[in-house]
């Protein structure tokens, strides 16, 4: 386990939040605060990521709102033919690999994600890494999500067949250990630009 790149960013508000959804809340304000040339530094240095995975089907995700921008990595992903997207489906992430983002469309919170018509369904034994977005990630690799715990029960349910990258702005970590629970798994690896 490893953590690239990291810049403590601690306030004393952090000290104070409790609950996950009041860290939540918090961590997309710092998200938010983040500047344009900052985030367009770090999707450019997360295209770095492609030296790390190992030869086989990389499940990334498409990038929203202030979230780190995954297009570039994606992009570099999809001319080696080795590009998988999620899909949520019945509560749960299913996998598609994709040839091109006009496989894509808008789920129901404003995500694209692959249309199942177009795309080519992925089993999680065919990934070996996958790239998992987080509001905030601390020292043991544990990260703090939505809330709606899609990664985490495909995380620790296939966790022993592929590697797991989290990938954020620098700003995004905590030396703080986030509050944990039975569904929350700790990642492999922790890359923050």
């Amino acid at each position: 386990m490893a953590i690239f790149y990291v810049k403590l960013f601690i306030t004393m508000e952090n000290l104070r939040l409790k609950t996950k959804q009041e860290l939540r809340n918090h961590w997309k304000k710092i998200r938010a605060s983040i500047s344009c040339k900052r985030k367009k530094e770090a999707a450019y240095a997360l295209t770095e990521l492609k030296n790390t995975f190992q030869n086989g089907l990389v499940l990334s995700y498409v990038s929203f709102a202030t979230e780190l921008n995954t297009y570039y990595i994606n992009q570099i992903l999809l001319k080696k033919k080795i590009l998988c997207l999620p899909k949520i489906v019945s509560q749960e992430l299913a996998f598609y690999q994709i040839t091109n983002y006009d496989q894509l469309k808008l789920n129901s919170f404003g995500i694209l994600e692959p249309d199942e018509k177009l795309s080519k369904p992925i089993t999680c034994e065919q990934i070996t890494d996958v790239i998992v977005p987080g509001l905030c990630f601390d020292p043991l690799h544990h990260r703090l999500g939505y809330g709606k715990g899609f990664y985490d029960k495909t995380l620790q349910k296939w966790n022993h067949t592929f590697v797991t990258h989290g990938c954020g702005f620098f700003e995004q970590f905590s030396s703080l250990h986030l509050p944990v629970n039975n569904f929350d798994y700790p990642l492999n690896n922790v890359f923050l630009f």
